[in-house]
């Protein structure tokens, strides 16, 4: 039996086998190539389990063919894919039972095998430092987070979680200040400077 915390390959022969018009399959296949990484890594960020975030993402590009097929099309495919998945995600763990399982996205397999022993070892011990740092981040403050990780604009964040521009800028600053404290050697926050860019 695979390793369930492993994700399998992405391929276009992946897309879900939705019905779909030509000149939609084609825009979804490409959307899909481009965002399908994007949406599962931000699924699992909410779902703690590989499996459920592969089908949240799987499912998130259902509805962008069903909504395709009606001849509609998102402006932003991103922020509407992810808002999709946080929205199916969110369902999702209200539905778990408390003793679900859940997984670590396939850590235990990190860090690289090219790395020797030493090497190995610090940076499995990063790694849990880094979990532990993100355990202290409150549901929101993580979601924030992750988004901004994967290089979404304060406005896009907004827009997926459904929040103000300035209560996401207010989420990214505590959240940064946790972590400050967890790991005073890492950066401020992903991809800027302490706020970055809110446009």
């Amino acid at each position: 039996m695979p390793n369930s915390t492993v994700f399998p390959p992405l391929s276009s022969a992946s897309l879900p086998h939705e019905v779909a018009r030509p000149c939609v399959r084609k825009s979804v296949n490409a959307h899909y190539r481009i965002h399908f990484s994007t949406v599962r890594r931000y699924a699992f960020a909410i779902l703690r389990c590989s499996l459920d975030a592969e089908d949240v993402a799987q499912e998130a590009f259902v509805r962008l063919i069903q909504m395709m097929n009606r001849g509609a099309e998102p402006s932003n495919a991103l922020p509407w894919l992810l808002r999709v998945a946080h929205n199916l995600a969110v369902t999702r763990v209200s539905r778990r039972k408390p003793e679900y399982p859940l997984d670590d996205g396939g850590l235990e397999q990190l860090p690289d095998v090219a790395l020797n022993p030493e090497e190995s070892v610090l940076a499995k011990q990063q790694l849990l430092v880094a979990r532990k740092a993100l355990d202290r981040l409150s549901s929101q403050e993580l979601r924030c987070w992750t988004l901004r990780a994967e290089g979404l604009r304060y406005r896009e964040i907004a827009e997926v979680l459904g929040l103000r521009t300035g209560t996401v800028a207010t989420l990214l600053v505590r959240a940064a200040d946790k972590l400050s404290a967890a790991c005073p050697k890492e950066p401020e926050a992903p991809g800027a400077n302490r706020m970055g860019s809110i446009a």
